[in-house]
């Protein structure tokens, strides 16, 4: 999905495994400073609208 973004690493796409909504799951590490622009983009893409887009701090 954002293969080509170098401040995203560790991507995975679990496809068919959201039962509610029914989708895929995509995960991946964010580096910090790059966190607003990859939600506006998922934002314009819509996937709020169909889904869920969830945060988690990565601790250190």
């Amino acid at each position: 999905m954002f293969t080509d973004d170098s401040a995203i690493s560790h991507q995975a796409v679990l496809r068919g495994a959201s039962l509610e909504p029914v989708g895929d799951i995509v995960m991946a590490d964010v580096a910090r400073e790059a966190t607003n622009e990859l939600i506006d983009h998922v934002d314009a893409l819509g996937i709020p609208e169909h889904g869920t887009v969830h945060i988690a701090p990565v601790t250190t």
